[in-house]
């Protein structure tokens, strides 16, 4: 009972705030998402990761046309052209994956019987951790759902999260190098003529 009623506090005193972005704050608590607005934010996220890896894909095929003969000059700033969107959108579906984990988290902590501490947090760990849950910490940015113990101490609900991150990262950064690469070597290609 104190474990729930310590969840209800924390909730109440804004844990629960992390939940997506388009949940309004109404009179001093949060509205919970409905079950039709879940199933709709899911297959949103469904989408987006769909049509970022099949546009990554694309581009990519795009990107290994310039290995074949009879490929355009100068072939190095064609390639960068082309491999940089295929980075960019590679880093927008590993990015998408990990939100809308994060988004489904959330929505099950403090819906219904059963979900505080919250269900990522407790599944597939042992009853002795599940045992000093005290609440847990969301963030989009950098991905991240951490669960607190009463010492103190926290640990990520989901590894996959870590890789997530620096794959999104190292695929963004990589799309921007590739872009601006492109650019200055056509500009320079430009002055040279």
């Amino acid at each position: 009972m104190a474990r729930l009623t310590a969840g209800v506090i924390q909730g109440l005193m804004g844990w629960s705030e992390h939940v997506v972005g388009y949940v309004p704050r109404v009179v001093g608590h949060v509205r919970r998402p409905s079950c039709k607005e879940v199933k709709g934010m899911l297959l949103v996220g469904i989408a987006v990761f769909l049509i970022c890896a099949v546009g990554a894909l694309i581009a990519l095929a795009g990107t290994l046309v310039m290995a074949l003969p009879g490929r355009p000059l100068p072939w190095p700033v064609h390639l960068m052209r082309r491999a940089a969107p295929a980075a960019g959108l590679a880093a927008a579906a590993v990015y998408s994956l990990g939100f809308f984990d994060i988004a489904v988290s959330e929505h099950e902590f403090g819906d219904g019987a059963d979900s505080v501490p919250a269900p990522a947090c407790r599944d597939g760990f042992g009853s002795e951790v599940r045992r000093h849950l005290t609440h847990h910490q969301s963030s989009y940015l950098p991905l991240r759902f951490d669960c607190f113990l009463d010492d103190g101490t926290f640990y990520p609900s989901n590894p996959d999260y870590g890789w997530m991150n620096w794959a999104s990262l190292s695929l963004a950064l990589s799309g921007v190098l590739l872009a601006v690469g492109a650019r200055c070597a056509a500009d320079f290609r430009r002055a040279a003529a």
